[in-house]
């Protein structure tokens, strides 16, 4: 058995935490969940923007999807606010939150706008 099989597999031939960890990256599984969810008031919310973002693009790393995956690491927010959510800076500063926002998420801005009015 060579050591890379070890590493990933264990002596046992069972994947093991590093294996399904290296597979779901590559299968994608558990990219759709919220990256914070320590960050309770809002994952239901990241959860369900995330799913939509995945299946319009999430294979495209400059698309929506990897955008506010990487927005929501940083910290940022959604809110209900009127009936309506809305994406905010959250844990970010707001100087911060703007740059990435313009940066990353303007380009996508009519779908973001969609996907936020159907969660």
């Amino acid at each position: 058995m060579t050591k890379q099989w070890e590493t990933f597999r264990g002596q046992s031939g069972e994947p093991n935490e590093a294996w399904q960890a290296g597979n779901a990256l590559i299968n994608r599984k558990g990219l759709r969940h919220d990256p914070r969810p320590e960050l309770e008031e809002d994952t239901e919310l990241w959860r369900a923007l995330l799913e939509k973002a995945d299946d319009l693009d999430g294979n495209d790393p400059l698309g929506l999807f990897g955008a506010l995956h990487g927005l929501r690491c940083l910290g940022a927010s959604l809110t209900r606010v009127d009936g309506r959510v809305v994406l905010g800076h959250g844990r970010m500063s707001e100087a911060e939150y703007l740059e990435e926002r313009n940066t990353w998420l303007l380009p996508h801005r009519e779908n973001l706008v969609k996907m936020l009015g159907e969660i």
